[in-house]
């Protein structure tokens, strides 16, 4: 029988449609990562980088952000590598991240990796926080000097990615938790599933999803950044892929020939989202709350650096990352921190873990060093 799109849609929606491993529709997937090798250009078109450069700052663009928009840019200040790390307007989160702090925390990211990069290629980084307010384009000024290469494993950075399926109902080991989360120290808190505090973390992820999928600016800035064509994803090289999503099966096959963004917007695909979302929140061994000592910006940058170094661990830790930061984006989960907790708890990542032993292979897309360099 031959039937509509409006048709198809409309039992989709109603849940006629169940994400399957169909062997035949999970191959014709579509573009990853790996299908958009960039900077294919010379050097002396990159305003004047060297190769080691260009590579220090692929590795840094691998760092996570939310919806994938890759915030950052980068300004050349001269041939001696001084360098200005900003958070480019255009691709804020007004929406969903109204105070910028998302947004800083990927820079935080960012920071990181180009640490790591310049610093396993043997330069050493002096870095001054330039910004006064969240909303100040321009961020970290960084000089780099020569210096002994430190020996890092940069595949960590190629192969970190956000996992959201397949979590394992087991609890961490204690020396998981010692290996993994060193970095972030006196920062985290782990709640195992089970406990009456990851209950609570759980059921108000999902109650503060539900209230962000009834805001119609905040499910059009999450629309405005899905891309489910190889042509968009060509085209932008960032946002939400159905690989990143985790949506494969017939579903993932409807919506990648099918769909549009826009189409996220009706009420069952809300819905269907919320299931999805409430079925995800099940799985896995707990819930981590990353902490800071405050908002200010040298302190979200901080705490997206630590984030940054506890997730390079977690493939070879075997465990999986999911942050869920609908809690920290209402203006009710917020408040509802605030009534439970201390005054100086100041949460600024929410992430749901558990082991995965069959890690899969980054996927989600990157834009090229020279569409984020400025002269």
């Amino acid at each position: 029988m031959t039937i509509t799109r409006r048709q198809f849609i409309k039992r989709l929606s109603a849940g006629a449609f169940i994400v399957g491993a169909n062997p035949l529709l999970s191959a014709c997937g579509g573009i990853t990562r790996n299908d958009l090798i960039s900077d294919k250009l010379t050097a002396e078109n990159l305003f004047d980088l060297d190769e080691m450069d260009v590579k220090i700052l692929s590795y840094a663009s691998l760092a996570p952000s939310a919806l994938n928009v890759q915030p950052w840019f980068v300004r050349v200040v001269n041939r001696q590598r001084h360098w200005i790390i900003g958070a480019d307007p255009r691709r804020r989160l007004p929406a969903i991240d109204p105070d910028n702090r998302e947004i800083l925390l990927s820079i935080g990211a960012f920071v990181e990796n180009l640490f790591i990069a310049a610093s396993a290629m043997g330069l050493s980084a002096d870095f001054e926080i330039i910004a006064k307010t969240p909303f100040d384009p321009e961020i970290v000024s960084v000089k780099f000097t020569k210096s002994p290469k430190v020996d890092y494993p940069l595949k960590r950075l190629s192969l970190r990615r956000t996992v959201k399926k397949g979590f394992l109902q087991k609890e961490l080991k204690s020396q998981t938790i010692d290996e993994l989360f060193a970095p972030i120290k006196d920062h985290f808190l782990y709640s195992p599933k089970g406990t009456a505090h990851a209950t609570c973390i759980r059921d108000g992820l999902v109650e503060q999803y539900r209230n962000q999928l009834q805001r119609d600016a905040a499910q059009a800035e999450i629309s405005s950044w899905i891309r489910l064509t190889d042509d968009d994803a060509e085209k932008y090289m960032d946002g939400l892929t159905l690989e990143g999503m985790e949506i494969g099966g017939i579903p993932g096959w409807y919506l990648r020939h099918f769909a549009e963004p826009p189409d996220f917007m009706k009420p069952g695909y809300r819905k269907k989202s919320l299931d999805y979302i409430a079925a995800l929140a099940d799985e896995g061994a707990g819930w981590i709350v990353i902490t800071s000592d405050g908002n200010d910006v040298s302190h979200l940058i901080e705490t997206g650096r630590r984030f940054e170094q506890m997730a390079l661990k977690a493939r070879e830790n075997n465990v999986a990352i999911h942050p869920m930061s609908q809690y920290l984006e209402e203006k009710s989960g917020l408040e509802m921190i605030r009534m439970s907790h201390e005054k100086d708890i100041v949460p600024q990542f929410m992430l749901r873990v558990g082991y995965r032993y069959n890690y899969p292979p980054p996927v989600s897309l990157r834009r090229s060093v020279c569409w984020f360099l400025r002269a």
